[in-house]
């Protein structure tokens, strides 16, 4: 089954995950097939590469589909963002992981959720290192920095999310990116993992 259309009220989280209606279509963001294990945006499209099809048949890919400690949707978007790593799609892979995180907030597994995060944050910032311009598919100064520092908060790193978010801020131009940065920042050194939205970070400006 697939998502027509669907509708958003209220603000996104600060990692940008849609507000209500969209949130809750996150089960069709990926299929996985029934046989074989092979998780995609759709399983119609067959896999580019050789070593990708050979990642669906391997002992860990399999594992990770099959691993007890997370949700079943959260392995689905684990495995998906294995095979965009072996696709060599870095930008595809966080997302995944991110989504992966997402599955796991929603049935209460924070640890799990805070290991997916670790895990999309590390391929946001070597997407950033390559300098590629839509690398987060946001492309405004500071949006990446913005969205960076909130995955790595949430995964309680709070040292990186720090430097990552002071660096948005030197370089945003635009006020609701700095209101976001400077709320983000303030939680930051609260050691706040807690979910937020950009409405709440808005409230705050005077």
């Amino acid at each position: 089954m697939e998502v027509g259309s669907t509708s958003v009220f209220g603000s996104p989280d600060l990692d940008l995950r849609p507000a209500p209606l969209a949130r809750y279509n996150l089960g069709y963001d990926v299929q996985q097939c029934p046989n074989c294990g092979y998780c995609a945006a759709d399983i119609s499209i067959p896999l580019e590469s050789d070593v990708a099809q050979n990642l669906v048949l391997s002992d860990g890919y399999q594992s990770q589909l099959h691993h007890a400690d997370f949700p079943e949707l959260a392995k689905q978007f684990i495995c998906l963002a294995l095979l965009a790593e072996a696709e060599g799609d870095l930008q595809a892979t966080a997302w995944a992981y991110l989504r992966a995180a997402w599955a796991c907030d929603d049935d209460g597994q924070e640890a799990q959720a805070s290991h997916c995060r670790a895990r999309a944050a590390e391929y946001f910032q070597q997407r950033h290192s390559a300098d590629a311009e839509d690398e987060l598919d946001v492309d405004e100064k500071g949006s990446q920095e913005a969205l960076l520092s909130d995955v790595l908060r949430r995964a309680g790193q709070f040292e990186s999310a720090q430097a990552v978010c002071e660096q948005g801020l030197r370089v945003a131009t635009s006020d609701v990116l700095q209101a976001v940065l400077r709320y983000e920042h303030s939680l930051i050194s609260q050691q706040d993992t807690g979910c937020y939205t950009i409405e709440n970070a808005m409230s705050t400006v005077a």
